[in-house]
Parts: structure tokens; C-alpha cells; sequence
């Protein structure tokens, strides 16, 4: 039942399957319908603390002081350089954009004013770390009222 965009309850109400006779055939499809949603439009609903490693530089960006994501991110809880040798960037010296919109935030980038910047040491693949929450958005409702509604 993780990451679902519906319940089995409301599929059986929906066509009138009484009994659990139908229940892993039911789960399958909404699984398979909510990676479904989420292929289409690119995005997830429902957040995942994870890390989502980065190379650096990145390829085709113009910008040394901005890390483009290739997710939606709700927040950081760490955000490290240098790969395997991982030196950590304080979360004073970076901004999370686009500020006036998010979250979800696009890019991370370098407060010019700090120090701070990005870097690899050995190589420029999964140099920069991003440990954080990662989805469209967290507004959540408990399953009790999911099921309700």
C-alpha cells in the first residue's frame, strides 16, 4: 500500500466487490495505476525521504553556482560535496529555487555572498549529495479520512 493514490476500499465500493477474494488483483492495479500517474506527469505525490546523487559539473548548465534537480524537492536535510570524501554545505550558504514558488524546488543555488561552492575530488559523477524530502508536495490527510471521504 505505499505510494498509492487510492485505497482498495474505494475500488471494491466503486464496483461492488464484496470479500477479499479480488484483493491482490486489485492491489496490482492500483500499484500499477499510480506509477501510471506518476510516469505521465513526471512527478511524485507523495514525498520520500531520500538521496539523490548528482555529477558535477553538470553537463549543458552555464551556471557553476546552481545544482538543476531532475526532482521535485520539498526540503534538504543535507547537502554535501567532493563524492566519497563528502564535505558538507551549510545550509546558510545555499537557497532553494524558485523561492517565490516553491516548494517544490527546481534547483539548489550557491548564496554568491558565502564561500561555499560545489566541487568534485576523483571524479564528477555522484559528487554533489542532496539528502532531503522529495515529492510535489506533503500535504497528507490520515488514512482514516482518506478512507471516509
Amino acid at each position: 500500500m505505499a505510494n498509492w493514490y487510492t485505497t482498495r476500499e474505494l475500488v471494491k465500493r466503486a464496483v461492488s466487490i464484496n470479500g477479499s477474494a479480488q484483493d491482490a488483483l486489485i492491489d496490482s492495479y492500483i500499484d500499477a495505476a499510480s506509477r501510471e500517474i506518476e510516469a505521465l506527469t513526471n512527478r511524485r505525490f507523495i514525498p520520500k525521504t531520500e538521496v539523490r546523487r548528482y555529477a558535477w559539473p553538470q553537463r549543458d548548465r552555464g551556471k557553476v553556482y546552481v545544482l538543476y534537480l531532475d526532482q521535485d524537492l520539498l526540503s534538504v536535510s543535507s547537502l554535501t560535496k567532493d563524492g566519497d570524501d563528502a564535505t558538507a554545505i551549510a545550509s546558510t550558504d545555499y537557497f532553494l529555487e524558485p523561492d517565490s514558488l516553491g516548494p517544490p524546488y527546481s534547483r539548489i543555488e550557491i548564496d554568491l555572498a558565502s564561500t561555499a561552492f560545489f566541487s568534485a575530488k576523483d571524479t564528477h559523477q555522484r559528487a554533489v549529495r542532496v539528502t532531503g524530502s522529495w515529492g510535489y508536495g506533503n500535504d497528507t490527510k490520515a488514512a482514516g479520512a482518506l478512507a471516509e471521504a
